[in-house]
């Protein structure tokens, strides 16, 4: 069978959606969004990017039902009626593609940045959140008119274009989740204690917003199968209530898992948790409902993913990175070029917080156009061709080569070693990590087919680049490892984490001393216990401060 024959790329009808595939993007934190509620011109461009290359369905992250309730700063709003004619002209513009567009209706409740606004965010119980705020338990008196505000935010969605709404309940996660999981719910009334009532919230939230749309509006729910922590819902759990949610008005499930707080790589899967890390339990949770089921978590691969819907193991598959990485992912599947598909490799960069400056928003080591893709198109550039030197072959080499490639240029690549891929081949070396090979396989790729000449073991002096007489040069030597000057390291032996992880040297036991705790410093470290074969002893030093 041609991969282009899937069942991955089959219509499936949810309701009144009829969707082109089975690939959807997952709805996730963009940090772009329009501070008074509205779309913003880059989040907006983001979805039509992705729905130009040939997403079934978008999911929109983090629709409120509750402007004065925040979802960690600037957050898209259904919560007045004031909102529908502008996101009338965004799911327009996503229909154009003949891509199907979703709102994730969503409560932020203990995820919500009212605690630095003076105010304790609303929660099931008094605890505190991630971001060190403590919540509040809102009485039962509140909640009837918080079930209202989910209906009217849907019906709103609904008039708005949207082909449906997402609720998500998963992950011990905002108002509806932090109910339904015991990690979060100690409530004694009855919205607590058992599965029964700590469902109640989403069951009447449920039932309202079925009342509110049209009767084949299709409501998806987001759920965690396992919430993989002591004492959180498990899969028994959710297969008890899946089918009540069901019952209740769910047109289809997308299976996810984890818990916020305890295991936050389990909910965004980076290397060291398996590929398809749910798929079991939305196999599992298949079996005992009669309406579709999706599973996201770890699919990098469309062509894992069409593997499971082909077996039936799912109706569907989301994906979240992999579109960050690539727009044009189902384009390009279908077509069957996958060697032209840039690759997720599950690094984590994209959700990574800097302690200075908090999250700052997505960013793809592997797109560096991410959110700018429109700006800077990959297309024949309109001046003349240019004759263009790239000094250094490591992945910021690879990329710019490839870049003005694609724009038509004449590319060499000068590179020092006997290999491309600098520092970025010593980063597939620590354990778990040797997903990043997948972007060097990429990149020779692209070199190759854009006919990027590459000279190895060519150092640049200027009297070589004068000689070689180009257009433009582009400087991409990369780094060196600082040995710092700390008096005795002369007469003891000091080896850098680069000599080591590239193997000049092996440590089979022993004491070590690693100079530094950055993530290099601790890659290295885990690096030696993996491979030693004596007792080994590690002292990290941080060296913050020393000149």
């Amino acid at each position: 069978m041609e991969f282009c024959e899937s069942k991955v790329f089959a219509p499936l009808k949810i309701g009144s959606m009829e969707l082109k595939n089975r690939v959807g993007l997952a709805p996730m934190t963009l940090s772009c969004e329009d501070p008074n509620g509205f779309v913003s011109e880059i989040q907006r461009n983001f979805y039509k990017t992705r729905a130009a290359g040939g997403a079934g369905f978008i999911e929109m992250d983090a629709v409120t039902v509750d402007s004065a309730v925040p979802y960690r700063g600037p957050t898209t709003s259904m919560g007045d009626d004031r909102y529908i004619a502008p996101m009338k002209e965004v799911t327009d513009e996503i229909h154009a593609y003949g891509c199907k567009i979703l709102a994730q209706i969503v409560h932020a409740g203990p995820e919500s940045f009212m605690g630095f606004m003076g105010k304790n965010p609303p929660a099931p119980s008094v605890y505190m959140n991630d971001m060190g705020n403590m919540t509040r338990a809102i009485d039962a008196a509140e909640i009837p008119e918080i079930v209202k505000k989910f209906g009217q935010a849907c019906r709103r969605a609904e008039a708005a274009g949207f082909d449906g709404v997402q609720l998500h309940c998963g992950h011990a996660y905002m108002l509806p989740g932090a109910f339904l999981s015991p990690l979060r719910n100690h409530r004694t009334d009855e919205y607590g204690g058992c599965l029964d009532n700590r469902a109640r919230l989403m069951l009447e939230i449920l039932a309202e917003v079925r009342r509110c749309v049209s009767p084949d509006f299709p409501i998806i729910m987001r759920i965690s199968g396992d919430e993989r922590y002591p004492g959180g819902n498990t899969l028994s759990d959710m297969l008890y209530l899946a089918p009540k949610f069901a019952a209740a008005g769910a047109s289809a499930f997308e299976v996810s898992g984890g818990a916020n707080y305890e295991e936050p790589w389990d909910i965004i899967p980076c290397h060291g948790c398996p590929v398809g890390i749910n798929v079991p339990e939305a196999t599992a949770i298949k079996k005992v409902v009669d309406v579709p089921v999706f599973v996201v978590g770890k699919i990098n691969d469309i062509r894992y993913g069409a593997d499971l819907v082909n077996k039936g193991l799912v109706d569907g598959i989301v994906m979240g990175r992999p579109f960050f990485a690539e727009p044009d992912l189902v384009n390009k599947a279908q077509a069957g070029n996958f060697e032209d598909i840039a690759p997720c490799a599950s690094c984590g960069g994209c959700v990574s917080y800097d302690p200075d400056e908090g999250f700052s928003g997505p960013k793809c080591h592997i797109n560096p156009r991410l959110f700018h893709e429109l700006e800077y198109p990959m297309v024949p550039t309109e001046g003349p061709k240019k004759k263009v030197l790239v000094i250094g072959g490591g992945i910021g080499g690879m990329e710019a080569a490839y870049t003005a490639a694609v724009r038509g240029h004449d590319v060499t690549i000068w590179e020092r070693s006997k290999e491309l891929g600098g520092h970025l081949l010593l980063a597939c070396v620590p354990p778990t990590k040797q997903d990043l090979a997948k972007w060097l396989v990429y990149l020779n790729t692209q070199l190759k087919k854009h006919q990027v000449k590459v000279e190895f073991e060519r150092e640049a002096t200027v009297e070589a680049v004068r000689d070689f007489a180009p257009d433009a040069v582009i400087v991409a030597t990369g780094s060196n490892a600082l040995i710092p000057p700390i008096p005795g390291t002369q007469e003891h032996p000091i080896r850098t984490a680069y000599d080591f992880l590239e193997g000049k040297f092996p440590i089979p036991g022993g004491k070590v001393c690693v100079l530094g705790s950055g993530l290099v410093a601790c890659e290295t470290a885990e690096t030696i216990l993996q491979r030693a074969v004596a007792d080994v002893d590690i002292t990290m030093v941080d060296t913050t401060g020393l000149d």
